[in-house]
């Protein structure tokens, strides 16, 4: 389906997600370096590290799935490009937008790594700041362009987890 005429075929985000994230990781680091808020114990210390780690792997791990199923589906993956296909394999049986999810599990699973709360805050922010400014804004453009087809989709499959 092509955009109508003087439209753009994308949906039109407040602004792009890694820059958001790249953003959220900064100012994270920086206020856990000078007004540090711990999240453990010292007896919990060592499991917060480990289950940071294993946050960050299955993060990781779910945004390259993701992102191997955009491509292998037809999709695209920045989002201001236009979708061809809507993709609903892979990750995206499970959620609507494992790339975001992931995005927001990368700085829980930092934060208890690192032993600061406010990885956590800004993965609240972030969560949020997503929902407003791309998800409910890629939503409506992908209902627009797809119809009943995204519609049966979105009743299926939760927008996150």
């Amino acid at each position: 389906m092509a955009a109508a005429k003087g439209q753009t075929d994308r949906a039109k985000t407040a602004f792009e997600p890694p820059f958001l994230v790249l953003a959220s990781l900064v100012l994270s680091f920086v206020l856990s370096r000078f007004f540090p808020l711990s999240l453990w114990s010292e007896s919990l210390s060592r499991f917060g590290e480990v289950a940071g780690v294993v946050i960050i792997f299955g993060s990781v791990v779910l945004m390259a799935w993701a992102g191997l199923s955009m491509i292998r589906g037809g999709g695209s993956l920045p989002v201001h490009t236009p979708t061809a296909q809507l993709v609903v394999r892979g990750p995206y049986r499970l959620t609507r937008n494992p790339i975001y999810t992931g995005m927001v599990l990368l700085l829980v699973g930092i934060g208890f790594a690192r032993d600061s709360w406010w990885f956590l805050v800004m993965a609240v922010a972030t969560a949020l700041l997503l929902r407003w400014g791309v998800i409910l804004r890629e939503e409506a453009y992908l209902e627009g362009k797809f119809g009943d087809e995204y519609r049966e989709y979105a009743k299926r499959v939760r927008r996150w987890l």
